[in-house]
Formats: C-alpha cells, sequence, structure tokens
C-alpha cells in the first residue's frame, strides 16, 4: 500500500509532455517524463506505507495549529482529502524551518517512544525535505 499525492494547482517549469498511449511508450518516453516530474516536484509526492506514516506522524505533530483534527486523520487513508494551498504552504515553511534549526535532530528516537505502534516504520530526513519542497509547489494536494 503506499500514498500518491497529487499537487492541485502546482508551479510548473514548463507543460506537461504529450505522451503516446501506454502500448506506444518507450523508455525514452518514460525518461522524458520522470525528469519533467523531477523539474516539478509539486505534481506528485509519493510514498509506500513505510515512508509516509511517520512522515505524516510528524507533520501532524508539527502543524496541529495547521491541521484540522479531519485533516490530520484523512491523512492516514486513501481517500482523495483535499489539503488546501495555504496550508500546504504552512507545512512547508513549519517543516523547512524544523530543518534548518535543527529541531528534527533526535526526532526519531522521540517517535519510537511516543509512538511504539510506529518504530518500525523507518524516518528519513530526506522525505521530510522532499515532502516540504512538494508542499511548497503543490498549490494544495489531494491525498489518494
Amino acid at each position: 500500500m503506499g500514498f500518491d499525492l497529487y499537487g492541485i494547482s502546482p508551479d510548473l517549469t514548463r507543460p506537461e509532455p504529450e505522451l503516446p498511449s501506454m502500448v506506444d511508450r518507450t523508455s525514452k518516453h518514460w525518461e522524458i517524463y520522470t525528469e519533467w516530474q523531477k523539474e516539478n516536484c509539486g505534481v506528485h509526492f509519493r510514498n509506500n506505507v513505510w515512508g509516509w506514516r511517520p512522515l505524516w506522524h510528524l507533520v501532524c505533530a508539527s502543524c496541529g495549529d495547521i491541521l484540522t483534527d479531519k485533516d490530520m486523520q484523512a491523512g492516514s487513508h486513501n481517500e482523495n482529502h483535499k489539503i488546501s494551498k495555504t496550508k500546504a504552504e504552512r507545512i512547508s515553511k513549519r517543516l523547512k524551518s524544523w530543518l534548518k534549526d535543527g529541531s528534527l535532530d533526535g526526532w526519531d528516537e522521540f517517535r519510537k517512544h511516543a509512538e511504539p505502534n510506529i518504530a518500525d516504520y523507518p524516518f528519513h530526513i530526506d522525505n521530510v525535505s522532499r515532502f516540504a519542497k512538494f508542499c511548497e509547489h503543490s498549490g494544495g494536494f489531494r491525498i489518494r
């Protein structure tokens, strides 16, 4: 199981490339599309359940003043829940601030004691950084 987040109105450096039908696509087409997605980081963010659970736990713990209880609950499900552009931008700023000032140092150990049921889920700082960047450029997003 995984979580796919799609930007509602992402910042684009250039239009999405037109791709042939699935039958006619080659590895070169996929390379072009993958490169476009890297350049346009607000379009799509993907995590498997192992990466998403600890990331979303951090977001809920650090952004409880930004997200509603419904937002926090819905982030644990693939039900197309919408996070507004304003909330996404505020999440990004908060996470970037925590990344910059060292607030995440020791977070992994803290969460293992605070939430033992997610202790086996790995936590990665680079995942937080990628998510903060996605939020910044997504124009709001849907969790699917």
